[in-house]
Parts: structure tokens; C-alpha cells; sequence
């Protein structure tokens, strides 16, 4: 006999560890966390510093970060800055990591980094590590980069011509650059205080402009005595760190040293250090306990403990059969990632925390390079490597590390496929987490992880319900839903967004990929070549737009299929429910899941109040167990939303 049930859902602590189902865990999310009542969307990075749109080297590799006092470039004025570095030896910098973002400073040579090369010494100084040089800007004193007077320059030509300059030959090899310009230049020659030259100039012609010399910066301060390099051709990631009053560099095979209070240095020659040849340090990761160094050999990872006095390690060393990919720091402990797993480790030994994240082995989610992942209080953060396919996505994932589940916390333009991570930083002056990405113009430099808006769109996956092996037909959904402040006072109380509810009955694969084979014709259709993609598209089916590159105004957003014409073909149609905010370009990235749409509202809620929803599934929808996606979307006032623990109601058929 037919019984009409009830299900309330429950699982809001994370999603991931899916082989080992956990209490709370639901099956994904993209831009929800758990919050008090229920999951709250909320979490997001933004875009704080952009290299192509205020420095003349376009589409450059952000490297690097470091926080420290330095100066705004036009007055000079002293105050804590973000910086970030560049592969082509570009840094750009934000006043405590949320001012107007400036170009402030190119090592000039052919002298700038490989991975890693920024970090603030004990001092406070600015150290960037090079191919053979260690650099430094010291922004610590009451001395600033060079502005005084103003000066006359030619375009085409290199002479520049001081007004109550008082230039000096200690300038010459120093960058020079004018005043809203966005390109520095290397001072060539010193004539007398007023007449120096550059390399040819390239900017407008003028007299009476403001300009700056930055006198501060020292691209050659100290010289490691060679060129690092690596046997096998690869680039040295050349990691870095402090122990106590010791910055340590990892250089190819060896470790040298600095120390600040004589700053005398340790050479590539003369090294504090040596390993093997042919053995790569990858990580440097100091705590209490000492310094840990993580690298590779053929292959195989390897972990030692040092305390900057003694010529070998003074543990055992720690072998693993595979790759080390990441090594950062926990109280006293280490998180280590391998290409099969992560581990904790003391430095003397090491205990397994997981072997798999996201349903993938470790080497799928991030790559080989410096400060890669930061753990904060309980919460390791690590940065997806490719995306827009099932679980694993291009964003920044926060794990419990007792629990194993993950929270997904998404780009602010919901591009979950193009963003690749070269450095992940955590300033506690800031409380923020900063990230070094690259991408495409409009990706590559600086983001920093916040708390304090919700994405546009957010998504939340249950875990099976409907309990038992019975036969069942879907009913019905009851969603309560409200705005939560979530302790930010300066956002409206007013805000509109849509919500939709869809199904899933186990019975087709869960996630599948397409791209679009040519531009749409308009922003309901999608044409993808269906001989590459057979089947992988039908009728009911949702559309989920993973993102391309830049900026894209339909990533996050889903759509499902009514009727597909030309199926099997090289172009084959598919006409969507409801339309795309803009018409999808060729090669567009899409993940395609059986998620049937039960119904989507628009709603506006005020003064925090619950909106409880009713959703009926109109079409008989049977099976043993099902699925429940909810989409929020279109959340242009970033407000976050609360949704407590829906209700899936179903008829229990008795039938097995």
C-alpha cells in the first residue's frame, strides 16, 4: 500500500569524502557554508590586482606575494602593502591588501624569479629571490624612492632632463618611470644633478612631470654566486622562508641562508646545505620545531628536518614512493600533499589523514609549487588544478581536516575551469587569504578569499534521499529561505534572486562534459557537435555553464534541455527552458547532469524574512532514491542566503 513520506535533509557540513560517507556530508556545493541554521551562500575571491591592466608586460605569470611597509607611489607616503610579483620581474601592490592597486616597481635584467621569489624578512624588508641575485626594497626607514623635482623627456629619446633634481650616479641602474605611465625604465647614465638617460623612452612628450627613481629597490643586493638550475632542465622552484633570525633559500639542490642580522649569505658554492645531485627542494616550511624541507628524486618524495645549525638533517629522513607537492605549516605539525595523499607529519613521522579528495588522487588537485595551501585554525585551503567537470573545479576548497569534507568557495566570476594557482598567502595583520592566480588578462595577478559576500550564483547537491530500496514517486520540496547579515551591517535588506529545484533518479550518469562547437545564434540554444558528445545531451537535462576564460557572464548559470534537433550530428541543437544572461561562445565549457527541473521562482526578500517555498514535482518521477539540486542564481546584490534543512516529500509505492 501507497504511503505518503517525508524526508528532512540534514547534511550541511561539507561534501568529498564520498567513499567513506561522513555525518553531514551532502554530495557538492559551489558558494555555500555551513552557517548555525542550516548552509548559508556565502564565500567568494575577488579580484584585487591585475597585471595587464596597469603594467606594460599584458598577459603576465603572477609568481608571488608578500606583505610589508613600503610607499604609495606618487607621494611616497609609508603604510602596509600587499605586493605581488610577476614572472617578467613586475610587482604591483594594494595598501593593506584593499587600496587601488599600483605598478610600483621592475627588476631590471635579466635577473627576476622563477617560483616564490617574494617574502618580508625579520626587518620588515622586502626580499624577491632570482635566477642569481637576492633583491631588496626596504621600506622600513624614513628614506623613499626618489621624486624630487619634476623633469622634461623626449619620446624616441633617451635623455631626461631634471627641474630641481638633485640626481646622483649612485641612480644609475635603478628603475625610473613617470607618473601615470605604466612602464618602468632603467636609468642608463649620470651626467650632472640634473641630466641622467634612460633606454629610449616611449611615452609622450612633455616637460614639468612628475617621475620616480626607485632608489629604494636593489635588484643585485646580494649575488648567490650562480645561476640556479636544475639538471633535468626544470625550473627550481626556489622556496623560502624564516627561522628565527635566518631567511632560508632553496636553490636547485642546495640551501642557503641569510642572516639578518650581519645579512651576510650563504653561495650556491659555499651553501649552508647541500643534498645530492640531481635532488630538487621544492618546499620550505619552518615552525617551532624546526625547518622542514620537502622535494623530489626520480619521482619520490622526500621529507627532512633541519635546524639551520647542523650539516645534515637531524631526523631520519621521510621517503614516500611519490611526488611531494605541497608542504605548509600546522602549529607545530606540517600538512604534507603527495600525488597519492596527505599526510601530517612531525618531521620524525608521519600519519595518513586521506587518500583521496574530491574522489581524485592528490596530484589532480594541485600542482608542484611553493606555498600552495594554508592551514587556518582546522581548515586546510588548497586550489583546484582543472575543473568544470564533476567534483573536482577550478576554485578554492576549504577542508575540515577531522572531518575530510570540503566546502567549495568559488571565483567571483564563477570561471570554475580557466584559473591555475601559483601562491597562496595568509596575512594575519590582513586576516585574509590572498591568491596569486593566472589565467587570461583578466585573471592573472592578485584575489583575495572573502567572507563578506555571497556569489551570484551558489549551488547546493544532497546526498541520496528517500529512505529505503522501495520504489518511490516524487511529490514535492519545502525549502525556508532568508537573508542572513551574517554579522555584515553595510548590506541592503532588500534583496532579489531566483531559486530553482531539480531532481535527479539515479538511473543516467551523474556528470557528464560538452563544449559548444560554434557561437549560439542566441541565448536559448546551444550547438554542440553531437558525433564528439553522443548522447550526452537529452531531453530534461541540465546545462551547467563551468566557465571559460576572462570574465563570463554565464558561468555559474544552468539551463535544461526541452527538445534537441539534429541529435547524433555534427550539429546538434539543444533548446534551453529559459535563457542564458548572454548568447554562449564557441568552445564553451559545460557540464551536463540529469537534474530534471522541478521549478524555479524569482524571489524578494526584506528584513531578514523566511521565505518558505513550495515545489511540485509535476511529472512522475520514479525511483528508488533520488537527488535534490538547488540553484540559487542571479544574487546581483551578493546578499548572503540562508536555507534551513529542506523537506522532500515522496509516495512509498511498496514495491521493490
Amino acid at each position: 500500500m501507497a504511503q505518503l513520506k517525508q524526508e528532512t535533509i540534514k547534511q550541511f557540513e561539507g561534501f568529498g569524502n564520498e567513499n567513506k560517507i561522513t555525518r553531514g556530508e551532502y554530495y557538492r556545493s559551489s558558494g555555500f557554508i555551513k552557517s548555525q541554521n542550516g548552509i548559508t551562500t556565502l564565500g567568494t575571491f575577488t579580484n584585487l590586482m591585475n597585471f595587464s591592466t596597469i603594467t606594460d608586460q599584458g598577459n603576465d605569470t603572477s609568481v608571488s606575494l608578500a606583505y610589508a611597509r613600503a610607499f604609495q607611489v606618487s607621494n611616497q607616503n609609508p603604510v602596509n602593502y600587499l605586493l605581488n610579483s610577476s614572472r617578467n620581474g613586475a610587482f604591483i601592490q594594494s595598501a593593506q591588501g584593499s587600496g587601488t592597486p599600483e605598478y610600483v616597481h621592475r627588476a631590471m635584467g635579466a635577473n627576476h624569479a622563477y617560483f616564490n621569489n617574494l617574502i618580508t624578512d625579520p626587518k620588515g624588508r622586502i626580499l624577491y629571490h632570482q635566477d642569481r641575485y637576492l633583491g631588496m626594497f626596504d621600506g622600513t626607514g624614513a628614506t623613499t624612492n626618489y621624486i624630487t623635482g619634476t623633469v622634461a623627456v623626449t619620446n624616441g629619446s633617451p635623455n631626461v632632463v631634471g627641474t630641481g633634481t638633485t640626481f646622483t650616479a649612485g641612480m644609475v641602474g635603478k628603475a625610473f618611470k613617470i607618473s601615470g605611465d605604466n612602464k618602468f625604465y632603467t636609468v642608463a647614465t649620470f651626467t650632472d644633478t640634473t641630466h641622467i638617460t634612460i633606454n629610449s623612452y616611449t611615452g609622450t612628450t612633455g616637460s614639468g612631470k612628475s617621475y620616480i627613481i626607485n632608489t629604494q629597490w636593489n635588484d643585485t643586493w646580494k649575488d648567490f654566486g650562480a645561476t640556479v638550475t636544475l639538471p633535468n632542465g626544470n625550473s627550481p622552484s626556489c622556496p623560502m622562508d624564516i627561522y628565527e633570525d635566518t631567511v632560508i633559500f632553496g636553490r636547485g639542490n642546495v640551501i642557503t641562508t641569510l642572516n639578518v642580522l650581519t645579512d651576510t649569505i650563504t653561495t650556491d658554492a659555499l651553501p649552508a646545505l647541500s643534498l645530492p645531485a640531481g635532488y630538487s627542494v621544492d618546499h620550505i616550511v619552518s615552525n617551532s620545531n624546526g625547518i622542514l624541507i620537502g622535494g623530489n628524486v626520480r619521482s619520490k618524495g622526500f621529507l627532512l628536518l633541519w635546524d639551520n645549525l647542523s650539516d645534515r638533517a637531524i631526523a631520519p629522513w621521510i621517503w614516500f614512493s611519490d611526488s611531494v607537492l605541497s608542504v605548509c605549516k600546522e602549529g607545530s605539525n606540517w600538512i604534507v600533499f603527495t600525488t597519492r595523499a596527505i599526510y601530517r607529519t612531525t618531521g620524525y613521522s608521519t600519519e595518513l589523514i586521506t587518500e583521496k579528495v574530491l574522489g581524485s588522487s592528490t596530484s589532480a588537485i594541485i600542482t608542484n609549487t611553493p606555498k600552495n595551501t594554508v592551514v587556518l585554525e582546522n581548515d586546510l585551503y588548497f586550489f583546484g588544478t582543472s575543473g568544470g567537470r564533476g567534483l573536482l573545479r577550478a576554485v578554492l576548497y576549504r577542508m575540515n581536516l577531522t572531518s575530510k569534507l570540503v566546502e567549495a568557495l568559488p571565483r567571483y566570476t564563477l570561471n570554475q575551469v580557466a584559473p591555475t594557482l601559483a601562491q597562496m598567502e595568509y596575512v594575519g595583520e590582513a586576516n585574509r587569504v590572498f591568491l596569486a592566480l593566472n589565467g587570461t588578462t583578466t585573471e592573472t595577478g592578485t584575489d583575495t578569499f572573502t567572507t563578506s559576500f555571497a556569489p551570484a550564483c551558489s549551488t547546493y547537491i544532497t546526498t541520496p534521499v528517500g529512505q529505503g530500496a522501495n520504489k518511490k514517486v516524487a511529490k514535492r520540496v519545502k525549502i525556508r529561505i532568508r537573508r542572513n547579515s551574517y554579522g555584515l551591517s553595510s548590506q541592503s535588506e532588500i534583496c532579489s534572486f531566483k531559486i530553482s529545484v531539480k531532481i535527479a533518479d539515479f538511473k543516467h550518469t551523474l556528470f557528464a562534459f560538452a563544449q559548444t562547437k560554434v557561437a549560439s545564434a542566441d541565448t536559448t540554444h546551444i550547438t554542440v557537435n553531437g558525433t564528439s558528445y553522443p548522447n550526452v545531451g537529452r531531453v530534461g537535462y541540465e546545462v551547467e555553464i563551468a566557465g571559460d576564460s576572462g570574465v563570463d557572464t554565464n558561468a555559474g548559470y544552468a539551463r535544461n534541455i526541452t527538445s534537441i534537433s539534429g541529435q547524433g550530428t555534427a550539429t546538434e541543437v539543444w533548446t534551453l527552458d529559459s535563457a542564458f544572461p548572454s548568447i554562449p561562445p564557441i568552445n564553451q565549457n559545460m557540464a551536463i547532469t540529469p537534474f530534471q527541473l522541478v521549478g524555479r521562482k524569482t524571489i524578494s526578500i526584506t528584513n531578514g524574512e523566511i521565505e518558505e517555498l513550495i515545489f511540485d514535482v509535476k511529472n512522475s518521477i520514479r525511483s528508488n532514491k533520488f537527488m535534490l539540486k538547488v540553484d540559487i542564481e542571479a544574487n546581483t546584490s551578493f546578499v548572503p542566503l540562508e536555507m534551513e534543512e529542506p523537506v522532500f516529500i515522496y509516495e512509498d509505492l511498496g514495491v521493490l
